[in-house]
């Protein structure tokens, strides 16, 4: 038997979100800098070129042990042009 008004379905409480920091991060560079350890910079470096000794490959990693699930994630990078 159907009631009369129908009662509405109440919509789940959204979470709030969960902002990660990263646990560490680095760069690699090419030619004769290619073994040197960037670790300790304050700031990542990438850099796109047809010559591999000017290269810079940022790497960036999060600490994700407290993260039961995903629903949706975002990653957000800002930075500037020298």
């Amino acid at each position: 038997m159907a009631c009369w008004p129908p009662k509405a379905t109440p919509s789940p409480t959204p979470e709030a979100p969960i902002i990660l920091d990263s646990a560490a991060d680095s760069y690699t560079r090419g030619g004769s800098n290619a073994a040197d350890n960037y670790g300790t910079e304050i700031e990542t470096q990438i850099r796109g070129n047809i010559d591999e000794t000017l290269l810079r490959k940022a790497y960036i990693k999060f600490d994700l042990s407290s993260i039961t699930s995903v629903s949706d994630a975002k990653l957000r990078l800002y930075g500037s042009a020298n």
